[in-house]
C-alpha cells in the first residue's frame, strides 16, 4: 500500500509582546527582583491538502482534497519573583524564588472536503481545539559556608504542571451556521503532576580536588483523565537520586573531571492521553496512559582546557536508560497506521562529548558541541526479538562574524543523526540558520534571519516488521523570513550580537 499527502499552509501571524523586569533593595541584605513577560500569538491560516492512496499493484484506491481556514490564537503570561536575604555569618544565604506561566490556545478551522475518486459529493466540517499549560514552581534554598572552605547547600522545590486539551470536531451546515459535535472525533483531558523535592549538596577540597556530593530526593503524584469516557490512570512513586562530581587541577589551564550519579526525565503530560488523534489520515497518533519516567544512571569522566581565548572540553561517557519513551507503529484493519508511545525496557549509551570555543581573529569566533556516541536498545519485552545498535554523531556549531562597529552575522547549524526504534530507525535530521543584526542607535537594531536555510527539515521513519513494513516520510517547508527592528527600553550601553531565536519571529 502506498499513500501521498501535499499539504500546502499560508500562515499570517502576528507576534507582540512585551518583557518588565525590576530589582528592587529592601535594605542592605535583602533584595527582591521580579520579571513578567506577555506574548501573543495568532492570525489567518490557510492549507490545502491532498492524499492519493493505491493498492500493492499500484492502481488509484482514492484521491481526495481538502480546504482548511481559521485562526489559531495563543496567549503566553509568565510571571516570576526572588527574594536574597544575606545572612549574619560570611556567604550564608536564604533564596526563596516564584514562578508561574501560563498558555492559553484556542483555535477553530473550516473545512472543505473533496472525494475525486470516488467521486461524491463535498462535505463541510469543522475542527476546534483548546489546549492549557500551566506550571508553578515555589523554591527555597539556604547556603552556609563551614569551616575547611566547605559549603552546605539545601533546599526544597515544588512544582506543579497542568495540561488540558480538548477537541470537537463533526459536520458544519453553513447556511444555518450549525455546527454538529461527532463524538468519536472529539476529545477531552486533563492532566495534573506534582512535585516535591528535597536536597542537600555539600561541596569540600580534599585530596587537591574539588568535591561536590549531593541527594535529591522526589515525591511524585500525577493525574491523567480522559473525560471524553471517564478513564482515569494515577502514578505515585518516590525516587532518591544521589550524585558525586570531582574537579582535580592538572594545572592552571587543564582540569580533569569525574562524574556519577542518577537522574529522571518525565514524559510532556500530552504524551499519556489515549485519545486517537484522526486529522492527518491514514497516519493516526495517540498517546499513553500508562507511561512512566525515564531513569538514567550514568558516568562521566572528562577534560577541560583553556589557552589564549580557546576552551575545549572532552567528556567521555557511559549511560544505562531505563524507559526511554519511543514511538511504536501498529497496522489497523482500515488500512491506516497508529503510532502511539511505548516505554523501552533498556537503551544503553556510550560515548564522546565535546565543546569547543574560541576566536579564529578578534572579529570571527565559533562555538562547536557535540556527541559521537555509541546507542544500543532492547526492545524484547514489547515483542520485538532482538539487540539493536547504531552509532551516529549530533552537532551544534555557531558562527559570529562582526563585520564592523555596527554589523554583525551569524550562522547555526544543527544535526541530530538517527536514532533507533524497536522497528526501525529514524534518519538523521540538518538545520542551518542564518541572521544579520545592524545597530542603528544604542538602543535600536535591525535584524533579518533566515531558518532553516537548506530545506533539511525532513521526517523519515523505517519501520520493518512481521504485520508491517513502512517508510515515513514527511518534509517540512520550514523557511522562515523575517526582517524587523527591535528597540530596547533601559537597555543601557551593552551591546549584543545577533540572536537567532529573538529573530526568528516565532
Amino acid at each position: 500500500l502506498r499513500s501521498h499527502t501535499d499539504f500546502a499552509e499560508y500562515v499570517r501571524r502576528q507576534v507582540p509582546n512585551a518583557t518588565f523586569s525590576g530589582t528592587y533593595l529592601l535594605d542592605e541584605r535583602t533584595t527582591l527582583t521580579g520579571a513578567a513577560n506577555w506574548m501573543k500569538r495568532g492570525g489567518f491560516r490557510t492549507y490545502r491538502q491532498d492524499d492519493a492512496r493505491y493498492d500493492p499493484a499500484g492502481e488509484v484506491v482514492s484521491v481526495a482534497r481538502r480546504f482548511s481556514q481559521g485562526h489559531d490564537p495563543e496567549n503566553d503570561f509568565d510571571l516570576s519573583t526572588r527574594l536574597t536575604r544575606k545572612l549574619a555569618r560570611e556567604g550564608a544565604t536564604v533564596d526563596i524564588a516564584m514562578h508561574r506561566s501560563v498558555t492559553h490556545q484556542h483555535e477553530r478551522y473550516d473545512y472543505t472536503n473533496q472525494s475525486l475518486v470516488p467521486a461524491v459529493p463535498d462535505s463541510l466540517t469543522y475542527l476546534e481545539f483548546m489546549e492549557d499549560r500551566g506550571l508553578t514552581e515555589l523554591s527555597a534554598d539556604y547556603v552556609r559556608p563551614l569551616a575547611r572552605n566547605r559549603i552546605l547547600k539545601a533546599g526544597y522545590a515544588f512544582e506543579r504542571g497542568d495540561y488540558g486539551f480538548g477537541n470537537w470536531s463533526g459536520p458544519y451546515d453553513a447556511v444555518a451556521g450549525v455546527s454538529v459535535i461527532d463524538p468519536v472525533l472529539s476529545n477531552a483531558f486533563r492532566f495534573r503532576r506534582d512535585i516535591q523535592a528535597g536536597y542537600v549538596s555539600l561541596q569540600a577540597a580534599w585530596l587537591g580536588s574539588t568535591w561536590l556530593t549531593g541527594l535529591r530526593a522526589e515525591s511524585t503524584h500525577h493525574d491523567a483523565l480522559l473525560l471524553t469516557d471517564g478513564s482515569h490512570s494515577s502514578q505515585r512513586d518516590m525516587q532518591f537520586f544521589p550524585s558525586v562530581h570531582v574537579d582535580h587541577p592538572l594545572s592552571e589551564e587543564t582540569t580533569l573531571s569525574f562524574g556519577a550519579g542518577r537522574r529522571i526525565k518525565r514524559p510532556e503530560g500530552g504524551l499519556y492521553d489515549p485519545y486517537i488523534n484522526r486529522e492527518y489520515a491514514p497516519n493516526l497518533t495517540s498517546g499513553n496512559p500508562l507511561l512512566r519516567p525515564q531513569i538514567t544512571q550514568s558516568l562521566e569522566l572528562g577534560i577541560e582546557r583553556e589557552h589564549q581565548g580557546t576552551m575545549t572540553q572532552l567528556t567521555a561517557y557511559y549511560r544505562r536508560n531505563r524507559g526511554s519513551v519511543t514511538d511504536v507503529v501498529r497496522y489497523l484493519p482500515t488500512g491506516e497506521t497508529l503510532v502511539t508511545k511505548d516505554n523501552l525496557p533498556r537503551n544503553d549509551a556510550a560515548g564522546v562529548e565535546f565543546t569547543l570555543n574560541g576566536h579564529v581573529t578578534s572579529a570571527l569566533s565559533y562555538q562547536l558541541s557535540g556527541n559521537a556516541f555509541y546507542s544500543q536498545i532492547d526492545a524484547t519485552l514489547l515483542g520485538f526479538a532482538e539487540l539493536r545498535s547504531t552509532t551516529g554523531v549530533n552537532l551544534k556549531s555557531k558562527m559570529d562574524v562582526r563585520l564592523s562597529a555596527k554589523d554583525s552575522l551569524q550562522s547555526s547549524l544543527v544535526r541530530t543523526d538517527r536514532r533507533l526504534t524497536p522497528q526501525g530507525l529514524v534518519r538523521a535530521v540538518n538545520l542551518f540558520n542564518a541572521s544579520y543584526r545592524h545597530v542603528v542607535s544604542q538602543d535600536l537594531a535591525f535584524i533579518a534571519s533566515v531558518t532553516d536555510l537548506f530545506n533539511g527539515q525532513r521526517f523519515f521513519r523505517e519501520t520493518v516488521g512481521p504485520d508491517l513494513t513502512q517508510n515515513y516520510e514527511r518534509r517540512v517547508a520550514g523557511r522562515i523570513i523575517y526582517a524587523g527592528f527591535v528597540y530596547s527600553v533601559g537597555s543601557g550601553k551593552k551591546e549584543r550580537g545577533p540572536v537567532l531565536e529573538e529573530a526568528s519571529g516565532e
